[in-house]
């Protein structure tokens, strides 16, 4: 959930005030009231987006995954003579 993102991008993040009271000054709120915000979403597609906003595995992108498919599907045909 947010827990990941709190301590993945909030603790790096020179706005919060890490430490005994962690508090986003951008926000002005403690970090675990924080319900969203830009830069967990910076975080989110600069990591080709493998994480939703809940936390759980997704692929937000599947232009890459999609290039892979096609690639092992070429050299499959190639190799079996299709």
């Amino acid at each position: 959930m947010n827990d990941k993102l709190i301590e993945r991008v909030c603790e790096k993040c020179p706005a919060t005030q890490w430490g005994k009271k962690s508090i986003c000054s951008v926000h002005n709120l403690h970090v675990g009231k924080i319900e969203t915000c830009p830069e967990w979403d910076n975080y989110i597609i600069e990591n080709q987006g493998l994480m939703d906003r809940s936390g759980q595995l997704a692929f937000i992108n599947l232009e890459p995954a999609l290039e892979v498919v096609q690639k092992v599907e070429e050299e499959s045909r190639i190799t079996i003579g299709w």
